[in-house]
């Protein structure tokens, strides 16, 4: 693909040992170095990961028993407007 006027004389070179790009004009028959520049690309790396504390130990509490023949309800006797019933000494 050919860009409007292009001029053999000029080119544009990378050097692989000074890792560097360079400008060159043909004069006589001989490239000679005009300019060179260098384009700095860092590697693309993801932020640093922050590593998150496991959660705290959780301790399980002990099921409760059951009496057997307990429903699980309470009920108050004066609650319901029954008189109380109090244990003899």
């Amino acid at each position: 693909m050919q860009v409007g006027n292009v001029n053999a004389d000029w080119r544009l070179r990378s050097d692989g040992a000074t890792k560097s790009n360079r400008i060159e004009k043909r004069q006589a028959g001989k490239w000679t170095p005009l300019a060179s520049f260098v384009i700095e690309m860092n590697a693309c790396k993801p932020p640093p990961v922050k590593e998150q504390e496991p959660p705290p130990e959780t301790t399980e509490a002990a099921p409760a028993t059951r009496t057997p023949g307990a429903s699980g309800t309470l009920s108050l006797p004066s609650l319901r407007g029954e008189p109380v019933k109090r244990p003899k000494k």
